[in-house]
């Protein structure tokens, strides 16, 4: 009878957990609680486990437990995998958000009066039940006229997806984030989603973890940005085939379900996305990870599933709700978002022509010609740069509040060498637009860390990871802003382990493995000793050499680290990306300062605290003079070095 009973609580419950535990030990019934989690173990995959086993779960709720996403994850995981859910509650409060659609068909236990004697009555009647092996409830002590009421349809956010800057040195795409059309903007298709879960084996415990957790988290995270999700009760057990036919009954736009299967020592969750009148498929890509972390496998799952729903629901706003032309072009629209690629400028034109209301899609189209203009011949710019002002301008008309108009305007002031000042204002225009916008509160963070305001983009950094708390990008964004700003290492230290535990890769191993170098952010050892399972033999190598060398802290050891890291690159590994940074922190500057360097990567590295001498050189207030953030620092805040160093452009700005 080991594991038949879950105990779901808040640690600030725990003597009311310990105490059904305790009765239920004493009918001879050994319940799971996790102060079971042994030292050392880890605790998400152990809970993860436990659930997986159980057949009851009991849920005392409080205050404290409807604020824990935790255990938000643990009931919609429960409900997904068809336990026997008893709700209990101990103090007289009603459910609301996610609680509210797992619990509002459900009886309740009442124990907030008289707790003790309430819990010993439940503690005897889940033992019976626990012996019996039996599904029927009716012997527990529910008070039936306590139900909480049926739910009301939440409120939704407007979503939509960032066509905008880089985030990283690794130069990868910022997420989805949210917007606030205004009052002259299109009507949004509804959005309705019908969830059905990820189906896993039956008989196989790491595959029904891992849809456990990634089903906990997906409807976490859709409660978080308040999506309008059908009911668990309502589809729960429904089978494949019937799934279309289950949504539409629930007037759901979307269908969503997904399915695992095991590759050796690997997992791998396909997720399918499915307009729901037309029966189109929209989505469906495979997520692979280890069998032995399903939280995290679970977790990129989510990620990428709420980062499509995001842009397959806000582009379509305002498109025609039954052209399957436009429908069926989602997908690719949605990947031309992710990677940003130059050459899609075309289908952005083609996909827009079929919408000419949707701002998002006209704003698209003027990005990915402001993008292409770099790359094409005087005469072929000259065009591109016209028929993306046209695009912005038609953009402008229909909603100039969306957040895609204002990643097109920073586009265009950029391309024709607008100062500093005035993109952050395009920026800060975008956030009283929408406040509630993770991009918009991502992408000013992001701008405000390349002018060297650090400590000030650490708030809207936080905003941004807290509005899209699966956002990897601003994960690692954040964190290595949090390193640079001067705040407590610990912080960026959590930032960083957040990162690895959730989406472990080669990127985030390297970026860490610097932070602790050079700025104390870790364990280098053990951060080296535990490369991601993508790091090449070459890679690890390249590391390992490179740490060896500047990890003496000599002039010596600097140069021939830099030469190490010069080699790596030229041998095609990740460090061709990143090998800047690495050589910056020995003291080899020529890659920052070479005169066709990228400029967004290099700002990342020209206010790191960790590079003092960088800043001490007399070309260091050329290159930020030709960046034009001297400009900038005159006319609004100077950079956060200039209150800790001495280093010659500070004094050439307080002499203004």
């Amino acid at each position: 009878m080991a594991g038949e009973i879950f105990i779901s609580y808040r640690r600030s419950d725990l003597a009311q957990a310990r105490k059904l535990h305790d009765l239920l030990k004493a009918e001879d019934v050994d319940a799971w609680y996790d102060a079971h989690v042994g030292a050392g173990q880890d605790w998400r995959a152990a809970t993860a486990a436990a659930l997986s086993k159980s057949r009851i779960f009991v849920l005392l709720f409080s205050k404290a437990a409807s604020e824990s996403d935790d255990i938000a994850k643990e009931l919609a995981a429960a409900t997904f995998s068809k336990k026997l859910v008893i709700p209990v509650r101990i103090e007289d409060i009603q459910p609301e958000g996610a609680f509210l659609y797992e619990l509002a068909s459900r009886n309740w236990v009442n124990a907030f009066e008289d707790t003790d004697a309430r819990l010993a009555e439940l503690a005897r009647s889940l033992a019976t039940l626990a012996r019996s092996g039996s599904q029927d409830l009716s012997g527990l002590p529910f008070d039936r006229d306590a139900t909480p009421p049926r739910p009301r349809r939440q409120p939704r956010w407007r979503k939509l997806a960032l066509m905008g800057l880089g985030v990283v040195a690794a130069s990868v795409v910022l997420g989805a984030g949210i917007a606030i059309f205004g009052n002259n903007g299109p009507t949004a298709v509804p959005s309705r989603i019908a969830f059905f879960g990820v189906d896993a084996p039956a008989d196989d415990k790491d595959a029904q973890s891992a849809a456990s957790a990634a089903n906990s988290t997906i409807l976490t995270t859709f409660t978080k940005l308040q999506r309008d999700v059908a009911a668990s009760a309502d589809t729960e057990g429904t089978p494949a085939k019937d799934r279309l036919a289950r949504a539409a009954r629930l007037r759901a736009t979307y269908t969503i379900g997904g399915s695992l299967t095991r590759l050796g020592d690997q997992l791998s969750i396909a997720m399918r996305v499915e307009d729901t009148p037309s029966h189109t498929l929209l989505w469906s890509d495979p997520v692979q990870g280890p069998a032995n972390n399903p939280s995290s496998l679970g977790a990129r799952v989510a990620a990428l599933l709420n980062d499509r729903m995001n842009c397959i629901i806000e582009i379509r706003a305002g498109l025609p709700v039954d052209d399957i032309r436009v429908v069926a072009r989602l997908p690719a629209a949605c990947e031309s978002i992710r990677m940003r690629a130059p050459g899609d400028a075309e289908r952005w034109q083609d996909l827009a022509a079929l919408a000419p209301n949707s701002a998002i899609l006209q704003a698209g189209a003027a990005s990915s010609f402001f993008e292409a203009i770099p790359k094409a011949t005087p005469a072929q710019a000259e065009d591109l740069k016209k028929r993306a002002i046209e695009a912005l301008h038609r953009a402008e008309a229909i909603d100039p509040k969306v957040l895609d108009v204002a990643t097109a305007r920073i586009d265009e002031a950029e391309l024709r060498g607008a100062s500093l000042k005035e993109i952050e204002d395009i920026h800060l225009e975008a956030i009283r637009n929408a406040p509630r916008s993770a991009n918009a509160n991502g992408t000013y963070a992001h701008f405000l860390a390349m002018v060297g305001r650090l400590r000030d983009s650490v708030p809207y950094g936080q905003a941004a990871l807290n509005l899209d708390p699966l956002s990897n990008n601003k994960m690692i964004g954040f964190a290595l802003a949090t390193m640079r700003s001067g705040a407590p290492v610990a912080d960026a230290e959590a930032l960083f382990a957040q990162r690895h535990a959730l989406f472990p890769d080669q990127t985030e191993w390297v970026l860490h493995l610097l932070a602790a170098l050079f700025n104390g952010v870790g364990d280098v050892n053990a951060i080296l000793a535990d490369p991601p399972p993508d790091a090449s033999a070459k890679l690890r190598g390249c590391m390992t050499d490179f740490v060896g060398l500047a990890s003496k802290h000599t002039p010596a050891g600097n140069k021939a680290a830099a030469l190490s890291v010069a080699k790596c690159e030229t041998d095609g590994t990740l460090l061709s990306a990143l090998g800047t940074e690495a050589r910056a922190h020995v003291g080899d500057y020529q890659p920052i300062f070479a005169p066709d360097a990228d400029s967004s990567t290099n700002r990342l590295l020209l206010f790191d605290p960790s590079i003092p001498g960088l800043r001490a050189r007399p070309d260091f207030q050329q290159l930020v003079e030709k960046m034009g953030l001297l400009d900038y620092w005159r006319g609004s805040r100077h950079p956060d070095f200039c209150n800790t160093e001495k280093a010659p452009v500070c004094a050439t700005i307080a002499a203004k």
